[in-house]
């Protein structure tokens, strides 16, 4: 029997979901393994706050594909994904746009934090994502 791990934040109990990912490309996997090499500052900087564990325990994942787009972080026990905007080409609202609704079809949380704030604050970025984890999945008692 496998045990469902527990996660908290504050003392707050938060609820689990399963989100079943379309299988990537081969080409998507090797795309997304060079965007995890060539890192931008602000994704290196969030990365170094919640990888390992980092995080209240929770397991990220950095560039993960999920149907035909790469995002730059995805937390799976959560169906959760974060983009760090601002940093990307100019130009991309369509995209984005695109991105958005795939992402919402698949009944995933998308939390948008701007890459300036990561790279000045990143506590403030951080507590921004405590507040949403609590907010969608903290379970009251």
């Amino acid at each position: 029997m496998i045990k469902s791990r527990k996660y908290s934040i504050h003392g707050i109990e938060l609820k689990q979901r399963t989100i079943h990912l379309p299988l990537p490309s081969k080409e998507q996997k090797l795309r997304a393994r060079g965007l995890r090499n060539n890192g931008i500052l602000s994704e290196v900087i969030f990365w170094r706050h919640v990888k390992s564990g980092a995080f209240h325990g929770i397991d990220f994942h950095r560039q993960q594909c999920i149907g035909p787009f790469i995002v730059d972080f995805y937390i799976r026990s959560f169906g959760v994904v974060i983009e760090l905007d601002g940093a990307g080409l100019i130009g991309k609202y369509e995209y984005d746009k695109r991105r958005d609704e795939f992402l919402r079809s698949l009944n995933l949380h998308d939390i948008n934090i701007h890459s300036n704030v990561v790279v000045t604050a990143p506590e403030s970025a951080l507590q921004y994502v405590e507040s949403e984890l609590i907010e969608k999945y903290g379970i009251r008692t």
